[in-house]
């Protein structure tokens, strides 16, 4: 996850932007930035527990040894 400092380093105040303006857009995006990185994290373990149960059931015949 991505910490508030290390957000608000790339993220610098538009020319002539309130200071409101400007921690209001800040809060703003940086929740939609963890939202998008907790939705990634919750997609990659679903991913990982799918396809961990699969492995077993799918079968890879061994082209090398048939007969």
């Amino acid at each position: 996850m991505t910490s508030l400092d290390e957000f608000r380093k790339n993220f610098v105040p538009t020319y002539r932007e309130p200071e409101k303006d400007y921690f209001l857009r800040l809060a703003t995006e940086y929740t939609k930035l963890i939202k998008r990185e907790a939705r990634q994290a919750r997609k990659a373990y679903w991913i990982n527990l799918l396809s961990t149960a699969i492995k077993p059931v799918v079968s890879r015949p061994n082209l090398l040894h048939s007969n």
